[in-house]
């Protein structure tokens, strides 16, 4: 729970001007940050949707990686009243293999006590189509990064209210998740998704895109590496082959009197002395 009415809380989360969201900009290291007006949605007059974009740093310690991407958050006000609001947020990115899925995030408000308001954030992965074998390690990167990230906007959305009352007054930073009973329908409609503990240890650096594209990019230079280490290992291995295929050909030659000449009985051909090749490969 936090301590603000659902009206603030609303304001202090959505609100384009709100000095908590510069605030969270400024702690992510957002950059160019706009925020559309709300607007009717056209596929849903009773609906209301804005866009906001951003640039995000990426701090992925592999050579020619990325250092930014584009972000895009396309945010929906399902429910907007006294007793509540639920608003999502789809988020896409430019980010390598961003084009193959985005995040659904949900967050959810309900009146609790006096002065306060239970919120719930809940989150998904939705994907378009596939990234191949790294689906696996996208898909728990996105879920891990995205889960840190929003248990960190929340330590600090608490914290945030929290310091509108006196000292004395303000409570531990925890806050209890479990889904508004009046609002749990919307809920169930958004799909299995994935609860957001709250009261982490701040907020992380890095963004929902970033820990799926570390590890994406770690499993191609695995891979690349495997690849190379496989190259190498059957070049010697045909040069072992080639060494004794030599050798066996210089004990079947007849001897130094054969005329230089290595004779395959079997087909009734010949060859130039493989002597020659051996030497030209060491060269």
């Amino acid at each position: 729970t936090v301590v603000a009415r659902i009206g603030v809380l609303f304001d202090i989360l959505f609100k384009a001007d709100s000095a908590f969201r510069k605030k969270m900009a400024g702690i992510e290291e957002l950059t160019e940050v706009n925020h559309g007006a709300w607007a009717p949605d056209p596929a849903n007059p009773k609906t209301k949707i804005r866009t906001l974009t951003y640039i995000r740093p990426l701090t992925i310690p592999l050579p020619m990686a990325p250092k930014q991407c584009n972000v895009s958050e396309v945010h929906t006000i399902l429910v907007r009243e006294a007793g509540g609001f639920v608003v999502t947020h789809k988020v896409s990115t430019n980010a390598p293999k961003g084009d193959c899925f985005y995040v659904l995030v949900q967050w959810v408000a309900a009146p609790s006590e006096a002065l306060r308001s239970r919120v719930r954030v809940s989150f998904k992965v939705e994907w378009l189509k596939s990234p191949g074998l790294l689906k696996g390690a996208i898909d728990s990167g996105a879920v891990s990064s995205t889960k840190k990230l929003l248990g960190g906007w929340l330590a600090e959305l608490e914290k945030y209210c929290a310091s509108f009352l006196p000292e004395g007054d303000r409570p531990l930073a925890r806050a209890t998740l479990d889904g508004p009973p009046a609002l749990a329908g919307t809920l169930a409609a958004a799909g299995s998704v994935v609860g957001v503990q709250a009261g982490g240890k701040g907020l992380a650096k890095l963004g929902p895109v970033h820990v799926w594209l570390r590890t994406a990019l770690m499993v191609l230079l695995l891979a690349a590496v495997l690849y190379l280490g496989a190259g190498v290992w059957s070049v010697v291995d045909a040069l072992q082959q080639l060494a004794v295929a030599v050798r066996r050909g210089q004990e079947g030659a007849g001897g130094p009197g054969a005329g230089g000449l290595l004779r395959n009985e079997a087909a009734g051909r010949s060859c130039e002395p493989a002597t020659a090749g051996v030497a030209d490969l060491g060269a």
